[in-house]
């Protein structure tokens, strides 16, 4: 079965899954999407990126669905750990990624002039490659205007910004002490964590302002990315639970998720059930603005349910690492 993987350099969520596909060693085909590939953009809704293309013709284009569906035929190579307690503590960080960690990779990409300009003629240059450079730089003012009056619906303006350098900050500092004793966050495997944080961590070590932190703080972090990114050639094994349970690395991640994700995803939920527009949540020590988002309401019940799915025994794990505040956003 070949795929077709339609994405762009510049999309966390294409990138994430083009190194997943690596690692799974499924045969597909990389595809720089284009305006010439238009009418596949017309065939699906939302009309995001990454879009996979089956044989049959039929397109699909939510990471995650797409990456369990694809360990799932790749079950030798799989994305996620068959103990119970390592499989939902990779499904929390990679959420933690995607939905969180996401905000700081936008925020970098478009608070600063320099980012900006730099940027967003790299995207329209992807998108409009060998249609000239006057079309390109109007396009890229154009696609610019957008995105930064974008900033504070997605919770990631310039008010956000110590939350968001904070995120960042705590995120590299994880992983670059973890990189040199460990190849991965579970393991000497990638799991669908690892492919979560690089996708975002792929944008934010090549836009200049969080490339620039990247490089100074957290080098060998910046060096594992491109490991991360065709790790094809590689085997490895995975963490007992105990070991997961004692490593600094997840239990930073984990304090993020219980800090920050947990209670905004919480927030979120709670402000869509009551028909608000928008809401606050005290997020590290700052209050944290923002419309409503009814994917991430999506995204909270799909916590839920695989915490549910857990036994006790296992629930118990979570609360000892998690706290039992977060925890009981889950619904214990």
């Amino acid at each position: 079965m070949m795929l077709k993987l339609y994405g762009a350099l510049a999309s966390p969520y294409s990138m994430k899954v083009r190194a997943a596909l690596r690692w799974l060693h499924l045969p597909h085909v990389w595809v720089p999407m284009g305006m010439e590939h238009a009418e596949v953009m017309n065939r699906i809704k939302p009309a995001v990126i990454p879009i996979v293309e089956y044989p049959d013709g039929r397109l699909a284009n939510d990471s995650t669905p797409l990456l369990l569906e694809f360990s799932a035929a790749a079950p030798a190579r799989s994305l996620l750990p068959e103990d119970p307690l390592l499989r939902f503590l990779v499904l929390l960080i990679e959420d933690f990624a995607d939905e969180w960690l996401t905000k700081v990779m936008f925020h970098y990409r478009w608070a600063a002039e320099e980012d900006q300009r730099v940027m967003s003629k790299a995207i329209i240059y992807d998108r409009l490659r060998g249609n000239g450079l006057d079309l390109i730089g109007l396009a890229a003012q154009q696609f610019r205007d957008r995105q930064v009056g974008r900033m504070t619906l997605v919770g990631c303006g310039p008010e956000h910004a110590p939350q968001i350098a904070a995120t960042y900050a705590r995120v590299l500092a994880l992983l670059e002490a973890m990189v040199p004793d460990r190849a991965f966050l579970f393991g000497s495997r990638p799991s669908l964590a690892d492919f979560g944080l690089f996708g975002q961590l792929s944008q934010l070590a090549v836009d200049p302002t969080s490339c620039a932190i990247m490089r100074r703080d957290a080098p060998l972090t910046w060096r594992w990315l491109m490991l991360v990114d065709d790790a094809a050639g590689l085997d490895g094994e995975w963490l007992s639970a105990d070991e997961a349970g004692e490593d600094p690395a997840i239990a930073g991640l984990l304090g993020l998720v219980a800090e920050v994700y947990l209670p905004f995803l919480a927030a979120n939920a709670a402000a869509i059930e009551a028909g608000a527009a928008d809401f606050a949540v005290k997020v590290l020590g700052q209050v944290h603005r923002q419309p409503v988002f009814r994917y991430q309401a999506k995204c909270l019940a799909s916590l839920k349910a695989a915490f549910a799915g857990l036994d006790a025994a296992v629930q118990d794990r979570v609360r000892a690492l998690l706290g039992r505040p977060a925890t009981a956003i889950l619904g214990a």
